[in-house]
């Protein structure tokens, strides 16, 4: 169906309440399709050319040493533009925290793949929460998100 907030930005946007830390939110200048089945296709086919869409802008991350890092998976991996954005950077000396919203897949390795790219980083193993919980539960999709967080040291 048609959604308001993308499950994802519903699970940063919480993270950067809780936490009262800067968000941004990462967009490709072209735009992926409103459908669902097609939005899936789209992304299946960027997956299987191992594509770098371009993205609108990148964020100055100087100032920061620990950045969550929020996505949805798609087809077992994150969309490919996560990795143009990754890929931007000297992570060196930072840590990255992933979170990630899903269908029933979890992390879905993702943790690692973010390790491979992030030469230098401290990749903490993160967060996951189906997409439904989120988009449809909001007291547990807050109160997941406050344990995590503690779990982490971050409240």
């Amino acid at each position: 169906g048609n959604i308001e907030k993308g499950n994802t930005q519903i699970v940063a946007e919480i993270i950067g309440e809780q936490l009262a830390c800067d968000t941004f939110h990462i967009e490709t200048v072209s735009m992926y399709p409103a459908d669902y089945e097609e939005c899936t296709e789209v992304a299946k086919k960027e997956q299987s050319e191992n594509a770098r869409p371009e993205l609108k802008e990148f964020p100055d991350l100087t100032g920061y040493d620990t950045i969550f890092v929020g996505f949805p998976i798609w087809w077992g991996d994150m969309p490919m533009a996560m990795y143009t954005f990754l890929e931007e950077y000297d992570w060196s000396g930072k840590t990255i925290i992933p979170f990630v919203t899903h269908a029933g897949s979890g992390m879905s390795g993702t943790a690692d793949n973010i390790r491979d790219i992030c030469i230098g980083a401290d990749v903490l193993n993160g967060f996951a929460i189906t997409g439904e919980t989120a988009q449809n539960d909001a007291e547990t999709t807050q109160d997941e998100i406050s344990e995590w967080l503690e779990e982490l040291n971050m409240q």
